[in-house]
């Protein structure tokens, strides 16, 4: 399980790289239940689309990941989500099917 900010933000940013590159192309976000979040809320297709997830050590940490791919590298997404314990950071590449 990665924890770290810098672990995560490597972990993430190779994911993204290894599969089309282009930061603007994905969605990153927060959430407490990752899986929920990519499958029901912005419909990825699990078997299908590009997708990761990881567990930060605290939604601190988690935040500050989530605000570095969004500030920094120009991905898609809201800073900031309602559930202020959520820890896991999860991206997606977005497609004509998902949400957004």
């Amino acid at each position: 399980m990665s924890n770290g900010k810098q672990e995560i933000i490597d972990d993430i940013k190779k994911y993204i790289k290894e599969n089309r590159g282009d930061y603007n192309l994905w969605y990153v976000g927060v959430s407490s239940n990752a899986r929920n979040t990519l499958f029901i809320e912005h419909k990825v297709k699990e078997k299908q689309d590009l997708w990761t997830y990881k567990t930060a050590v605290s939604s601190e940490i988690a935040r500050e990941v989530e605000r570095y791919f969004l500030i920094v590298l120009g991905a898609d997404g809201m800073v900031g989500s309602d559930d202020e314990t959520a820890r896991m950071v999860y991206a997606y590449r977005k497609a004509m099917h998902t949400d957004p």
